[in-house]
């Protein structure tokens, strides 16, 4: 019984390999490979290789787009044929621009008793970025059915710095202060005057791991607690100091799985306060 069992399992598993690897080389089989597609404009030949599968997510690729479909005279549901050339009856014109970009001016603080009678100071005056802005108009018997936008940077600006004399209570604390105080939460704290821009966030709050909570460090290394938050980076660079209304004022040092687009996740010590946080929506100032 023994020895027929074991070739029963044996039997058995050497199928679920061969189950296993014909799924492999099913799922490798169905990966759509790149193929060749040429678009004929009636001023402008594209060669573009794609794994799109319909006219429409070709154009999309390429970047012609049109204000009534129909005017192209193809269906954008139209399976594609690899190598096949698609003859839309457009006329392409570019028009291209190079544009100045003033620096953002980041403010920083510097507490005084009477600040009526200082001047503020120029830190850094930062540097001009340069952008380029495409744009490619699609004409038809020429008027405009449609237009694509593509702005580039050439080089990004630099931050000008200036240094403003303020009351105490206006001060707007550094990166190292923040970090050396590690404030707890607090309603009463003004928001600042001086920001880049403000933001409609929704706010959660996570706690230390010593208090168990997931993590005791975050992603760049501090110590989970006051004065940190967890954002998405491509909303909120990390190394952002920022506000967040009945927080006060942070570092933006950490991320998470769940932290995606306008979402701040407070730190806090103890589970108690993350939980008496909630969540809710919040003003979110961005300071640099």
């Amino acid at each position: 019984m023994g020895g027929s069992a074991g070739a029963e399992r044996g039997t058995a598993s050497g199928l679920l390999v061969l189950a296993a690897a014909v799924a492999i080389l099913l799922l490798i089989g169905s990966a759509r490979a790149p193929a060749h597609y040429f678009v004929q404009l009636k001023n402008r030949l594209y060669h573009h290789a794609s794994t799109a599968s319909t006219v429409g997510e070709l154009l999309d690729e390429l970047g012609i787009q049109v204000d009534d479909p129909e005017l192209l005279g193809i269906p954008l549901s139209e399976a594609l044929t690899p190598g096949e050339t698609i003859y839309l009856p457009l006329e392409e014109e570019r028009v291209e621009q190079v544009l100045t970009v003033p620096p953002p001016v980041v403010y920083q603080t510097r507490p005084v008793e009477k600040p009526n009678g200082e001047a503020p100071r120029v830190i850094d005056p930062g540097r001009p970025g340069k952008l380029r802005r495409l744009v490619r108009l699609y004409r038809l018997d020429g008027k405009v059915v449609g237009k694509h936008l593509k702005r580039t940077w050439i080089s990004r600006p630099k931050p000008a710095r200036v240094e403003l004399p303020v009351s105490p209570l206006e001060h707007i604390p550094s990166v190292e202060e923040i970090l050396r105080d590690r404030l707890p939460p607090s309603r009463r704290l003004p928001p600042p005057k001086y920001f880049r821009k403000k933001l409609t966030m929704e706010a959660t709050a996570y706690y230390n791991s010593e208090s168990g909570g997931i993590n005791k460090w975050t992603a760049t290394g501090l110590e989970v607690g006051y004065g940190i938050v967890a954002v998405d980076p491509k909303v909120i660079p990390l190394g952002t100091r920022v506000y967040v209304e009945g927080y006060g004022y942070a570092v933006a040092a950490d991320t998470g799985g769940l932290i995606k687009g306008k979402i701040v996740d407070v730190a806090m010590l103890t589970r108690e306060e993350a939980i008496s946080w909630g969540r809710r929506q919040v003003t979110v100032w961005i300071i640099d």
